[in-house]
Formats: C-alpha cells, sequence, structure tokens
C-alpha cells in the first residue's frame, strides 16, 4: 500500500499519465495561474506607465541652498530650452539618485506642455544637462539592457528606435537572434523568454552563436612552463574570484562556478599539474580536504595485487584556522580538493604565518582567500604569509616564495657578467683641450697600429672577430686617459615626495584618518574582537565624514560652475570643451571597404627568370662589385656629427674625423675585407 501511494505522488508530481487525471489538471492550473500572473504584472506595468506619463526627469540642474525648485526649473526650461510661454507643474521636487547634482522630478499639469518640453530636448545637447522620460522599474531595466544594441546599431548607419521598452531595428521589433550582430560580448545577459518583442530568447545571448562564458569574468590562467616550478610537468594557476552567495553576478550568469572549476581543473590536470590561488568567498573551518582512512586493508591489498594500482590520499597534519565557521562554499572547496587531489595550505605551512584572517569586513573576520596545492608540492613552498590589512582593501594579501628549480650556476654566471659589464659602462666625450696630447699618444703607438694592420686576418669569422676585438681595444686604450668620464652618481639626500590633500579633507578628517590608522595597527597586532569592533568604528565614522565632505565640495564646486555659466560662458564651456571626444567623420566600415579594395587588387608580379634563378654567386650588379677606396670612406666621414653619443664599443665620431689619416689603412682593410667576405 505505501509503494502505491509513493507510486500515485510521484505520478501526480511528474504529470504523467500514471496518475488518475490529477496531474495533468494541476499541471494545467499552475500555467494558467503562471499566465494570469503574467497579464497581472503587463497590467500594473502599463497602468504605471498611465501615471507618470505627465511627468519628466530633469539632469544636471545644480542643486542650490535654500532653493525653490519650481521656479529654479522654470528659470532652466526658460534659459536652456528656449521656450518663453509660461509652463505650470503639479508638483516640482528633487529625487534620490546616484547621480549629483540630484535630478528634478516635473509632473506637468497639461500633457502638452510636457510634451512641448519633452520635443524640445534636442536643444540641450551639447550642454551638461539632459531630461528623460519617467518610467516604472521594470520598463528601465529592459531599456538598460536594450540602449547598448541601440548605440551600437546606430554606429553601423542603421535606423533604431528604442520606444518605451521596445526597440526597433529597420522597421523591425528587435529580436536577439535576427540581430545578433547587434550584441557586444560585454551586453547585459537576456533571462530567459525577454525580448524586446513578441520573440523570445535564450537564457543568454552573445555577439557569437556560442553562449557567453561566465569563467572569463572569474578565473584567469597562468601557465609556467616545465622546468621552473617542477621537473616533470608544467604548472597551471587559477587566479580566481568567486562572487559572494547574494551577489548579483548569479542573476547575471546562471551558473556554478564551483562546477565550471572542477571542470577547468579536470581539464589542465592533463596538462600539467593545477595550483589554485584566489578569493573562494567559503569557510572551511576544521574540516578535513583528504580521504581519511583511504588506504585499503592489507587483506584486501595482498587479494588484489598486480590487479590495479591505487594510491591512497596522504595524511596530511590538521590544519590551524582561526576561523571556525563553514559555508556552503566552504563545503564545494573541501569537496573539490577530495575530488581532484589538491590541498589546502593555509594554516599548515611553517612558521604559522599563514594561519591567519584574510578577510576583515564590518561584520566580523573570517579566511576566505586560498592557495591550494598537490600535496607533493608542500616542500617547495618557502613562505605563505598572510599579510597585514591595509587601507586599500577588506582582504590581506597572501605573500607566496616558491623554490625554483631554475639551473643557478648558470644564472649567478650571468648576472654576475652583468654586473660586470655595468661596472664597466663608463662614458667618453671628446674634449678639445685634450686633442694634442692624444695626437702625441697616437705618434708613440704608431708602431702598435701598423703591427694591428698587418695580423687583421679574413681567413674564418672568429679570427676577424678577434681582429675587429683587438682593434676597438687598442683605441680605447689609446683614447680612454684622455677622454672616460665615470657616471654621475647622485649623492644628494632622498626628498621625500609631498602627496597634496584632497581639497575636501579638513582637519577633522585627517584627524579620524589619524585614528584609522592606529586602530588599523593595533588591529595587525593583535586581531581579536574587541579591536575589531574599534576598527570598524573607526572606519565607518572616517568614511562616513570623508563622504558628507565630499558631497559638500562637489555641490560648493557645482555652485560656482553654475555662477561661472552665466558670469562668463565662454570660460564655461571650455572647461567641457576639453573632456569631449574627437570623433571621426569617417565611419568604420568606409575604411574597411577600402582597405579591402587594396587587398583584392591582382598585381602582376613579373620577374626576370634569369635574374631570379642566377644561383652562381656572381654579383648582378658590376658598379657595386668595386673595392672600397679612401674617397668613399672619406665622403663618409666627413657626414659624421660631432657631440653625439657613442656605442657600445665606446668609440667617438671625433676619432675618425680628427684622426683619419692614422685609422685609414686600417678601415680600407676592414671594410674591403668585409665585402669579400
Amino acid at each position: 500500500m505505501c509503494v502505491e501511494k509513493d507510486t500515485m505522488w510521484s505520478a501526480i508530481a511528474a504529470g504523467g499519465a500514471g496518475s488518475p487525471g490529477k496531474g495533468s489538471k494541476i499541471k494545467k492550473e499552475l500555467e494558467q495561474i503562471q499566465k494570469q500572473n503574467e497579464e497581472l504584472k503587463s497590467t500594473v506595468t502599463d497602468l504605471q506607465c498611465e501615471s507618470l506619463k505627465q511627468n519628466l526627469v530633469f539632469y544636471g540642474v545644480v542643486d542650490q541652498p535654500g532653493e525653490n525648485t519650481d521656479s529654479l526649473l522654470k528659470g532652466f526650461i526658460r534659459s536652456e530650452i528656449n521656450i518663453k510661454s509660461e509652463i505650470k507643474f503639479v508638483n516640482v521636487r528633487r529625487i534620490n539618485s546616484k547621480f549629483n547634482p540630484r535630478p528634478i522630478l516635473a509632473s506637468f499639469e497639461s500633457l502638452k506642455d510636457r510634451e512641448k518640453v519633452r520635443r524640445s530636448a534636442y536643444r540641450l545637447k551639447g550642454t551638461p544637462f539632459s531630461l528623460s522620460e519617467q518610467y516604472p522599474s521594470d520598463i528601465l531595466a529592459k531599456r538598460k539592457r536594450l540602449i547598448p544594441i541601440l548605440k551600437e546599431a546606430r554606429s553601423q548607419n542603421v535606423k533604431a528606435v528604442l520606444l518605451k521598452d521596445k526597440l526597433y531595428i529597420d522597421n523591425d521589433v528587435f529580436d536577439p537572434l535576427k540581430h545578433k550582430q547587434f550584441i557586444k560580448e560585454s551586453t547585459v545577459a537576456f533571462p530567459s523568454g525577454a525580448s524586446s518583442g513578441n520573440s523570445k530568447a535564450k537564457s543568454t545571448v552573445g555577439s557569437n552563436d556560442d553562449d557567453p562564458d561566465p569563467n572569463s569574468n572569474s578565473i584567469v590562467w597562468l601557465n609556467i612552463k616545465q622546468g621552473i616550478l617542477t621537473k616533470d610537468k608544467s604548472v597551471y594557476i587559477a587566479c580566481i574570484y568567486i562572487p559572494p552567495v547574494k551577489s548579483k553576478y548569479y542573476k547575471l550568469y546562471d551558473c556554478d562556478l564551483y562546477n565550471e572549476l572542477e571542470n577547468s581543473i579536470e581539464l589542465y590536470s592533463e596538462l600539467g599539474h593545477v595550483f589554485i590561488l584566489g578569493d573562494l568567498n567559503g569557510r572551511t573551518g576544521t574540516l578535513v580536504d583528504f580521504l581519511e582512512n583511504d588506504d585499503i586493508h592489507f587483506t584486501l591489498k595482498n587479494r588484489i595485487c598486480g590487479a590495479f594500482e591505487y594510491l591512497a590520499d596522504s595524511v596530511l597534519p590538521k590544519r590551524v584556522n582561526p576561523d571556525l565557521n563553514t559555508n556552503s562554499y566552504g563545503s564545494k572547496i573541501i569537496s573539490m580538493c577530495k575530488s581532484s587531489g589538491l590541498r589546502i595550505v593555509n594554516g599548515r605551512h611553517k612558521n604559522g604565518f599563514s594561519n591567519d584572517f584574510t578577510y576583515c569586513g564590518p561584520i566580523g573576520m573570517s579566511v576566505l582567500d586560498y592557495f591550494i596545492v598537490p600535496s607533493f608540492y608542500f616542500p617547495n613552498i618557502n613562505q605563505l604569509i598572510v599579510s597585514n590589512f591595509t587601507t586599500y582593501s577588506d582582504h590581506a594579501f597572501l605573500h607566496l616564495e616558491l623554490n625554483l628549480l631554475i639551473d643557478t650556476m648558470r644564472n649567478t654566471g650571468k648576472c654576475s657578467d652583468a654586473m660586470e659589464d655595468t661596472e664597466r659602462r663608463v662614458k667618453y666625450k671628446w674634449k678639445d683641450e685634450f686633442k694634442e696630447q692624444c695626437t702625441e699618444c697616437i705618434r708613440i703607438n704608431m708602431d702598435n697600429i701598423i703591427r694591428l694592420q698587418n695580423r687583421i686576418n679574413f681567413e674564418n669569422q672568429n679570427s676577424f672577430d678577434k681582429s675587429l676585438s683587438n682593434f676597438t681595444c687598442m683605441i680605447e686604450d689609446i683614447m680612454s686617459p684622455f677622454f672616460k668620464t665615470m657616471p654621475y652618481v647622485n649623492n644628494k639626500p632622498y626628498k621625500p615626495v609631498n602627496y597634496f590633500d584632497k581639497p575636501w579633507f579638513n582637519t577633522r578628517c585627517k584627524e579620524l584618518y589619524r585614528c584609522y590608522i592606529d586602530y588599523l595597527h593595533v588591529f595587525n597586532r593583535s586581531k581579536s574582537i574587541v579591536n575589531h569592533t574599534n576598527l570598524t568604528c573607526a572606519k565607518r565614522e572616517y568614511k562616513v565624514m570623508e563622504r558628507r565632505l565630499k558631497r559638500e565640495y562637489q555641490r560648493i564646486e557645482g555652485n560656482a560652475m553654475d555662477f561661472l555659466k552665466y558670469s562668463n560662458p565662454k570660460l564655461f564651456y571650455s572647461k567641457f570643451r576639453k573632456r569631449t571626444e574627437k570623433k571621426n567623420n569617417v565611419p568604420l566600415q568606409s575604411f574597411y571597404e577600402h582597405f579591402k579594395k587594396l587587398s583584392s587588387v591582382n598585381i602582376d608580379n613579373t620577374c626576370d627568370e634569369d635574374l631570379f634563378n642566377n644561383t652562381d654567386g656572381d654579383c648582378v650588379y658590376p658598379e657595386l662589385d668595386e673595392v672600397i677606396t679612401e674617397e668613399e670612406i672619406l665622403k663618409a666621414i666627413r657626414n659624421l656629427k660631432r657631440n653625439k653619443s657613442h656605442g657600445v664599443d665606446g668609440i667617438l665620431n671625433e676619432y675618425f674625423i680628427e684622426y683619419k689619416d692614422v685609422f685609414m689603412p686600417i678601415l680600407v682593410k676592414v671594410f674591403n675585407g668585409i665585402l669579400q667576405s
């Protein structure tokens, strides 16, 4: 009897044929109720639109202390919209909004006056003012999704009009599938069954046929090649942020990020080792992240010996976690660790620097940021430190030091060579007062110069390189006593940079900020409940004061700009003109068509087959197959400029300009040797 009852209720819940006719009836009633609910919502929205049809919202009108909003708006309409006739209002008031200054909501007495003002709104173009109709929240949400598509369509020179909550593109109601070329990847996803008109859309709509990937906004994969952190495989580090449970993120994307993360771990595990680093918003408490008692009993192991290889989870020391609470995300982290073989480093690392809170908010303290690696990599983690909290974030930084497997001897040699090169790096500058002394030194070393000229060897590349190196060293030995200058070293004491406060920062705000910093230092030394409460109160008091002073400053500045508008309009509009972006009058489509035509032109690339197939090594142009003469080298020397920086060889242009007769035989031999080789 119990089995029959369960079967009947299952059939009723499924609405199948196994129920005695009740399941399908309930299903139909639910569908009818849902349909009626949608109709009621539509009716309520229409009634709200009808009640708001006499209203307009004005943006950018500066707040004035003790203002008469009715008179202020009438003056604004006369001066800015250029409507001289008398406009009567039922009600005019400021409304709370994220905009600053606060918008003005005006309810017109006559619909004719309201339409007259609305149709004259084009006169506000290019000014900091604007106006719009007032819509219910449901319609505003739809318009917010459709406005980016409207702008994209107009940027492509397509006729597009947004009327209330319906978008018309080329006189057709917007269809996400038909007009997908106007939907950018960043466009907000359309909920299931939502569209601008009667057309239906899927749960997400992107700029291509594939659904947008929410992972791209939360997970960034970093690849470290094999041989740097591990010997056998590459390492893939997932730098991740998972939004909290009640975040608006999940209203835009219908997904389970932990499920997506596990799939990504499985994929990248086939390519290498996987590390996880970031804010997972999970509280794991003292939950164990490995399978306990996972080893096979020795009696069973003897029976299945050789049948398959089973590696039991290593028993790790218990984590020291100051946050003893757990949440649903914490359970998912533990489940992910058990299934993937990754282990949490927080609370297990030596010296105890990782056994601390990573988040400090107004509600409390918790551990939300983790470093998760395979257990075999634990010995290669030199340090994991939960840093002190700062004023920049509610989260503490995780300081990581990993052991690298790079050949240290080879790199040490390279570093020492670089240091020696830095020490040898000196500057050379020509000084006319040492010209005669340098000439005398060259005369004394003339025998060495002639001997070097005779030793220049072109038998192979190594011999030639050695000859040029000897020539460079000889010039440096002769010239450096006269023209070498040591690099400038700044021995002046360090002057601290003066950071100026914001204009709204007053003495009281500075006192609250210092108090906030003091409590933050006390909290970092001892993370107790009392210190956390004091820190939260000090931070809240400072932030409230700062926001209030900032709003007051912006209000005063806005009033000053409003006064400037009437007293000096030229200066007023010049301030806004600097921020306007210059748009190119040539559309992008014209650029595309132009370069498409250029790339599609068929050019008859003809060439001389005799010249193309000439591989016997003979020079095609006999006028270039000539010995480089002294006249050509002298012409090149005349084109050299004085007071120019030297290259890495330290040779100045003045050496060849002043002593061309001395170095000419060597230059002729070197250049002709290069030509012949």
